[in-house]
């Protein structure tokens, strides 16, 4: 007769779990190159940069494939004003909030009970009130990046542009069809692009202050920078005239000759520069 079997060792069939590093490795080597779905605006040269969705799709099924669970927490987080230049020279408005957050990123993994954690930063900006939500996105999605070592090249992101660079860009874009429009066949569309033209040329840092020969000594135009609050309310108060006359080229003030001193210490008072 044969002898009985012997049973089988069912804990030596089955295969140790592979440990949290292990199971991130795997998921850094399927996860591929994550192709760049989002497009910028044409102020920025419509370029492609890595939006949050990408970066999340590329690891999740990965994730729970391995069991793993990926979590945030808000460490610490700061909100503060932004604000950029107004329509008055030395005034500034706000035009809205830049957060920052520090998160602790954590992948727990459920099989074996293993547990990593990161911490990352990120920014944001909003107009109203979604600053911070904004940073917490910015810091998932590069917390993702880094922590799966996602191959994604140089995100545009990575070249922050200022307020200033923003308005900027905007402006050439607008100046660009403007231009474009300047040389229609309809009239119209001509003079309005003109007059758009003219609109965006570099407003006067100074005011200028002339004295034409048909007033005989006893009016000055001021010209330049003429649009604050309290020149307007000094031309007001002197019986000034509003000049815009494109036929004569005066366009300013006519000002009384005996209001000019009052009205350049007024200048200096406002730190507004005064030629001629």
């Amino acid at each position: 007769m044969t002898g009985a079997k012997e049973p089988l060792d069912i804990a030596q069939a089955k295969p140790e779990p592979k440990t949290l590093v292990q199971k991130i490795l795997e998921i850094q080597d399927r996860v591929g190159v994550v192709k760049k779905q989002g497009t910028f605006g044409t102020e920025m040269g419509s370029a492609k940069y890595l939006r949050i969705e990408d970066a999340v799709v590329a690891v999740n099924k990965l994730l729970t494939l391995n069991k793993l669970i990926l979590t945030g927490e808000i460490v610490t987080y700061d909100r503060t004003v932004h604000e950029r230049a107004g329509k008055v020279p030395g005034e500034l408005q706000r035009s809205g909030y830049i957060s920052t957050v520090r998160m602790t990123w954590t992948i727990d993994d459920t099989e074996t009970g293993e547990a990593r954690a990161w911490s990352f930063v990120g920014d944001g900006y909003d107009a109203t009130d979604k600053s911070i939500y904004k940073a917490m996105t910015g810091c998932r999605k590069y917390a993702i990046i880094n922590i799966f070592n996602l191959p994604i090249g140089n995100d545009v992101e990575e070249h922050t542009l200022t307020w200033d660079d923003k308005v900027a860009a905007q402006k050439a874009v607008v100046k660009k069809k403007l231009v474009q429009a300047a040389t229609s066949e309809n009239p119209s569309v001509r003079q309005a692009a003109i007059d758009g033209l003219e609109a965006q040329a570099e407003p006067p840092k100074a005011l200028t202050i002339t004295r034409p020969e048909d007033f005989n000594g006893h009016f000055f135009i001021a010209s330049g920078l003429i649009a604050v609050p309290q020149l307007d309310q000094f031309f007001e108060d002197t019986g000034s005239k509003r000049l815009n006359s494109k036929k004569t080229g005066k366009v300013g003030w006519k000002v009384e000759a005996n209001y000019e001193k009052s009205l350049i210490e007024l200048c200096a008072k406002l730190q507004i520069a005064v030629e001629g």
